[in-house]
C-alpha cells in the first residue's frame, strides 16, 4: 500500500513539474556549462573559461554536452524541469565510452 502511495505521489509531482517546464535557451545552457566546468578548473588552479569559449559537442532532445574538445565538458538538461547540470568531466568527451553512452540514453528517455 505504501508503495502505491509513493508511486502516486511521484507521478503527481512529475506532472506538476511538467506543467510548468520550459526549454532552456542556448545561452542558459552555455552559462550553466561554464559554471560547472569552471568549478572543476578552479580546483586544478586553472583559469576559468567564458561561456563564449565553449561549444556544443553533442545535442539530443533531453540534453546537450557542452565543453571544449581539448577536455572538460558538462551534460546540461535542455528543459528546466531537470537540474541544469546533470554531470560533467575534466576529461575529453569520448563518444566511444559505452557505459557513458548508456547513461546518456537513460537521461534522454527520462528528460
Amino acid at each position: 500500500m505504501k508503495r502505491k502511495a509513493m508511486i502516486l505521489t511521484v507521478a503527481l509531482a512529475t506532472m506538476a513539474v511538467a506543467a510548468t517546464a520550459a526549454p532552456r535557451t542556448k545561452g542558459q545552457m552555455k552559462e550553466a556549462a561554464a559554471k560547472a566546468i569552471n568549478e572543476q578548473r578552479l580546483k586544478m588552479r586553472m583559469a576559468p573559461k567564458k561561456a563564449s569559449e565553449l561549444k556544443t559537442l553533442k545535442s539530443e532532445a533531453g540534453y546537450e554536452i557542452i565543453g571544449m574538445e581539448s577536455g572538460y565538458f558538462a551534460v546540461i538538461a535542455t528543459d528546466d524541469a531537470a537540474p541544469a547540470v546533470l554531470g560533467g568531466s575534466g576529461k575529453r568527451y569520448n563518444a566511444g565510452n559505452t557505459n557513458f553512452q548508456w547513461w546518456l540514453k537513460a537521461i534522454n528517455l527520462y528528460f
